[in-house]
């Protein structure tokens, strides 16, 4: 009892397949019933490699096409746009850090073993996002506020992961000097390592930073 498609319809399917290679939509634009010529796609395709960081948008401004071809032509010349990763600068005495890095990778089965650690100062100059306290009235009440920003202060944190274990976080007391540091490393770290199975503690890395 299904509805028998006409000639017509039949027809479009068969001209969309031959000249764009996909099945037309329900709104067929004037843009795509166009004819793209070999010289247009060629054209389209080289801008892009000789520049890949350039923008569709950039490149139909200087080709006076419409964008969606310029999306077009290069996926069916299977280009697509991916995203850039951030890395870290490498300073010419990080030599050591990528060798590292290097070396761990191929022994992966350390990773379980390494207790990867980090510390953080806390301060008074906290971010307060003020856009998202609001008071819903018919009229200003005029509310306020309160901060601690009058009162300088800083808290030290520690905290540390090993295999699937979150260690801490941990407040360091005082300023955080060599010292200190030393000090929570003798005396506090063994106990917030209490619950971390003995045959992991006995072979542990520890990763400072």
């Amino acid at each position: 009892m299904r509805r028998t498609p006409n000639r017509a319809v039949l027809t479009n399917v068969f001209r969309a397949l031959r000249e764009c290679g996909t099945l037309p939509s329900v709104h067929v634009s004037s843009e795509r019933r166009s004819i793209q010529t070999v010289e247009e796609q060629e054209e389209i395709v080289s801008m892009a490699q000789r520049s890949p960081t350039t923008s569709t948008r950039r490149i139909a401004s200087r080709l006076r096409f419409p964008q969606s071809r310029m999306w077009r032509t290069l996926h069916n010349d299977g280009l697509y746009p991916f995203h850039h990763q951030p890395v870290q600068h490498l300073h010419p005495g990080d030599d050591e850090r990528l060798q590292f890095c290097h070396r761990l990778s191929h022994n992966q089965e350390l990773l379980p073993y390494i207790l990867f650690t980090n510390e953080a100062t806390f301060t008074h100059n906290g971010i307060n996002n003020t856009r998202n306290s609001h008071n819903w009235a018919q009229d200003n009440p005029h509310g306020t506020a309160e901060t601690n920003f009058q009162t300088q202060f800083s808290v030290n944190v520690w905290c540390g992961i090993i295999n699937d274990m979150l260690i801490g976080p941990v407040i360091v007391e005082d300023r955080m000097t060599g010292d200190s540091y030393l000090h929570f490393l003798q005396n506090d770290l063994p106990e917030q390592l209490e619950d971390v199975p003995l045959d992991t503690r006995r072979h542990m890395y520890l990763q400072h930073d």
